[in-house]
């Protein structure tokens, strides 16, 4: 593992902090811009904050496509340039079509070009684990929402935005340096790779010497070549993914299709509920319950302090618990979120709605940190980079969508108590899509991988129906059984004909 990965990791927690981190404030700027545009409907001031924040979701396709052609320091550079331009511009314009440009536009484009290319290079530099993303995309994010009122209240909001733009042009360039592509080649996605090319010139070196001694230890070296080999071939087959698999336990194109329909209603839904919630809360919070705006926008910090902790529990111990069964359990907390927001509906003090923020915060963490895995097992793991395109373009169109509709609401009913009574509804539609998906599997991919080719279950598919990873005991089991077998072969093969005592290894 490269060191510099760990100051790319720092980076991209910079980059966050100083664009995306205060689109998802929303909330702050929305009380702000309600008082300065009191005749405009709050359903267009709403969509500025859900516009920005669903560029950065619905165009995580077009920022794969930018890292790979022009690498990761360019695209985050000219992110940086339209983030800093959007700060800088929405403190001096003075109409809400303007600011809809300047931070729903202008800090979408910033926010697409930086966060998502980040991500894409920290995997570069360690493997696939869920700690690291999280490092990089949670941490600044419980303070963010407090901070900014303060700022906006004691400075102005010209001033503060101003503030903003030059924050984000200085820490994002210097953050864009450290954005250094790992071309050293000692990728962990390329480690089992090398050791397969090298396999070869390291394991026969000592093997020869001792082919050469005797009958007896030339079975023993048969054994552990093929225990390496074996090894080194499963190694290969796990990153080669979908290449590498059996291709009778595929999934059909009506069922690939259909599942991503599914994935992309599900996540609409839920991005419409998700992230609704901070940027009213708010405004909710302030005109129902009395409270000042600076005691509304710490309770959204406490929103964010339980998402983080949710992200950190599905980090930390969500592999070895929750793994396989990821769907199902977004089903259970799209349920636990709806009942949440039903109660949040009858809430009258503002303790209750403080116990609220918590309990959604740490479901609404849970479910970002389980985005890409949860929709891996969908089809466990057949498409996963397409669904997950699908999925985020599904995401970020909810959030615009919910937020609008929750603008409008408030437009005619003068309240948001209506919008917690919609997203119960929104709620169950997700469970509901939820446990579709779970039969789906179950019935049209996994039965089907288990009575294919006559009601006989090839290794492969009854790996790849349980999971479709290798596990350590598993694979050892498969070795040690493959190495007997191949002793006994072995033996017969020696009492028909002797073996060859030269280059034998090689000849293998």
């Amino acid at each position: 593992m490269n060191k510099w990965g760990w100051l790319v990791v720092v980076a991209a927690l910079v980059l966050r902090l100083c664009i995306l981190a205060v689109i998802s404030s929303y909330g702050v700027f929305l009380e702000y811009f309600i008082t300065k545009f009191p005749s405009t409907p709050v359903a267009f001031l709403e969509s500025i904050g859900a516009v920005s924040y669903g560029i950065g979701a619905m165009g995580a396709p077009i920022s794969l496509a930018l890292y790979r052609k022009y690498k990761t320091r360019r695209v985050v550079i000219a992110g940086v340039f339209a983030a800093s331009l959007g700060f800088a511009l929405t403190g001096t314009v003075q109409s809400p079509g303007a600011i809809f440009v300047t931070y729903g536009i202008l800090l979408g484009i910033g926010a697409l070009l930086t966060n998502n290319t980040s991500l894409f290079l920290i995997a570069q530099y360690f493997k696939p684990e869920n700690k690291y993303y999280v490092l990089a995309t949670s941490l600044p994010v419980p303070s963010i929402a407090f901070a900014l009122e303060r700022l906006v209240r004691g400075i102005g909001s010209q001033n503060a935005f101003a503030l903003l733009g030059v924050n984000a042009f200085i820490c994002g360039t210097l953050a864009a340096l450290a954005m250094e592509e790992n071309e050293n080649g000692d990728t962990p996605q390329n480690e089992s790779v090398n050791a397969m090319k090298g396999g070869y010139d390291g394991v026969p070196e000592h093997g020869i010497g001792d082919y050469q001694t005797g009958q007896k230890n030339e079975a023993d070296n048969e054994k552990q070549l093929t225990e390496t080999h074996l090894d080194q071939k499963c190694s290969a087959t796990a990153e080669s993914g979908d290449s590498k698999r059996d291709r009778g336990s595929a999934p059909s194109k009506p069922l690939v299709v259909a599942v991503s329909v599914t994935i992309f209603l599900t996540l609409f839904l839920r991005g419409a509920v998700m992230h609704s919630l901070p940027f009213v809360m708010v405004k909710h919070l302030v005109q129902e319950f009395n409270t000042t705006p600076f005691l509304a926008a710490s309770t959204v910090t406490f929103f964010n302090l339980s998402d983080l902790c949710g992200r950190l529990t599905v980090a930390f111990i969500g592999d070895r618990f929750f793994k396989g069964h990821l769907v199902e359990m977004c089903a259970v907390c799209a349920l636990l979120l709806g009942a949440g927001c039903l109660a949040a509906r009858f809430a009258v003090q503002f303790y209750q709605m403080l116990m609220f923020n918590i309990g959604a915060g740490y479901i609404t963490g849970f479910f970002a940190g389980t985005r890409f895995s949860t929709i891996g097992e969908t089809l466990d793991h057949w498409n996963t980079e397409e669904l997950y395109s699908i999925s985020r373009v599904g995401a970020g169109l909810g959030t615009i969508v919910g937020n609008i509709l929750a603008g409008a609401l408030y437009d005619v009913t003068g309240s948001y108590r209506i919008c917690f009574v919609l997203n119960l509804g929104f709620c169950l539609l997700v469970a509901m899509s939820f446990g579709t998906l779970v039969i789906v599997r179950e019935r049209f991919l996994r039965r089907r991988v288990l009575h294919s080719a006559g009601g006989k279950e090839s290794s492969s598919q009854i790996q790849h129906a349980e999971n479709v990873t290798w596990t350590k005991k598993p694979r050892l089991e498969l070795l040690s059984r493959f190495a007997q077998i191949q002793l006994q072969y072995n033996t017969k093969s020696e009492e028909k004909a002797p073996l060859k005592k030269t280059n034998s290894v090689l000849e293998y």
